[in-house]
């Protein structure tokens, strides 16, 4: 089994590894610089006492859950919460920056009812490129931002502090702002409507979520956003879920062959197959059918 290691920052070990505490407040850096020193790929990682933005402006980027990668639409916004998994794959030419601050004093700088709102269980990634006054505003701010740090005038970590809380802020706010429409919400059940279409045609060709977004005309990141809102997961979630329960269903109500099953749901390396239904449900699929044999027709 892989274990994902915990950082604070990426690639450097912790001088006090018993310790919760973090070792500081507020690290700013260039992504390019970061990454570049591991041949532009963060591996799949996390952070135990730190909450990450990166401000990605420019080239190629890829986010990565520990399973699969999807590619960015840039420039964009990404929210990493504590002990959330999350890795990179950076183009050589990738612009941008990423702010590391320790939760703590995230939490001291935000209204309580904000802080939710940056508590998901998962990445969250904001397009910046739809030209909203709102965003317009969040971009110019985390660029005065990596200005800031990188002059160390004096009052900076405060100047700093007072534009991520009020970039994070208006993020939250157009956020809330684009799903309370009711003509978005009529929208959006519409896309997720042909979005389940989609998958009930595709998923078995283990397309990549790319796919159904330019089908429906939208970015990955934006299908994210809508899935997430309405269902609390991501196409990628979903995808592995229609999988799993196609799967599930084959192995209690068929006595077709683990490699039969496998290959009917576009598996073609039966132990990957296995490990992934494993990674999914706990077991691996004969020892799920013999759990559910009760289940079975006679």
């Amino acid at each position: 089994m892989r274990i994902i290691p915990t950082y604070d920052l990426y690639g450097e070990s912790r001088s006090d590894q018993s310790s919760g505490a973090p070792e500081f407040l507020l690290h700013c850096e260039d992504i390019y610089e970061r990454s570049r020193m591991h041949g532009w790929e963060i591996k799949p990682h996390r952070h135990r006492s730190y909450f990450q933005i990166l401000h990605i402006r420019s080239g190629t980027a890829e986010l990565s859950d520990g399973h699969s990668h999807h590619r960015l639409a840039l420039p964009c916004l990404v929210m990493v919460p504590v002990g959330t998994v999350h890795g990179f794959r950076f183009s050589n030419d990738v612009e941008g920056f990423v702010l590391t601050i320790a939760a703590s004093r995230l939490a001291t700088l935000l209204a309580v009812d904000l802080l939710p709102a940056l508590s998901t269980p998962s990445v969250q990634v904001e397009a910046l490129d739809d030209g909203s006054p709102a965003h317009a505003a969040v971009h110019a701010m985390l660029l005065e931002i990596q200005a800031e740090y990188a002059a160390r005038r004096p009052g900076y970590a405060a100047l700093i502090e007072s534009l991520l809380t009020a970039s994070l802020i208006r993020t939250i706010r157009q956020r809330t702002m684009d799903t309370d429409a009711p003509e978005q919400r009529d929208k959006d059940r519409l896309r997720l409507d042909r979005l389940t279409q989609l998958v009930e045609r595709h998923y078995r060709e283990h397309r990549p979520v790319g796919f159904y977004a330019r089908e429906l005309g939208l970015s990955p990141t934006h299908l994210n956003r809508i899935l997430k809102s309405a269902e609390n997961r991501t196409v990628q979630r979903l995808l592995a879920d229609r999988l799993i329960d196609d799967a599930k269903r084959s192995l209690i109500f068929s006595v077709q062959p683990i490699k039969t099953i496998a290959l009917g749901l576009g598996f073609t390396d039966t132990a990957y197959f296995t490990r992934f239904f494993q990674r999914e449900t706990g077991l691996q699929p004969t020892a799920y059918r013999l759990k559910n044999q009760d289940r079975q027709p006679q």
